[in-house]
This record gives structure tokens, C-alpha cells and sequence, in this order.
């Protein structure tokens, strides 16, 4: 099992795998939305995902 901390709350963050570089995740307890930034060995570095901003066809 691999974990990290979540940037925001520093609550700790389960792993059954190694997840991928730019993955997607929320925080199972402050909610936030995670990505993950890099994957070094079994080292995880998670950080605040950006807000998400609609396209208006621009």
C-alpha cells in the first residue's frame, strides 16, 4: 500500500497502486480536489487541483 498527504488538511491518502502522474482525486476528508504532481520510487507528491473553467468556445 502507498500513501501521501493531502497539501490542504494533511489528512493521510490511501493507495492500493501507484497512481499516475496528473491523476485526479479528492481528499476523503476535507473534499478537495487533488492531482497528482509526481511520482518518484514510491514517493507520491500530491497537490491543490486547478479550479476547472467551462470553455466557451473561445
Amino acid at each position: 500500500m502507498f500513501n501521501a498527504n493531502c497539501p490542504i488538511c494533511g489528512s493521510q491518502i490511501n493507495f492500493s497502486t501507484l497512481p499516475e502522474e496528473n491523476e485526479l482525486l479528492n481528499c476523503g476528508n476535507c473534499n478537495n480536489r487533488l492531482v497528482t504532481k509526481s511520482v518518484i520510487g514510491n514517493e507520491i507528491i500530491l497537490a491543490e487541483a486547478p479550479n476547472i473553467e467551462e470553455d466557451w468556445g473561445e
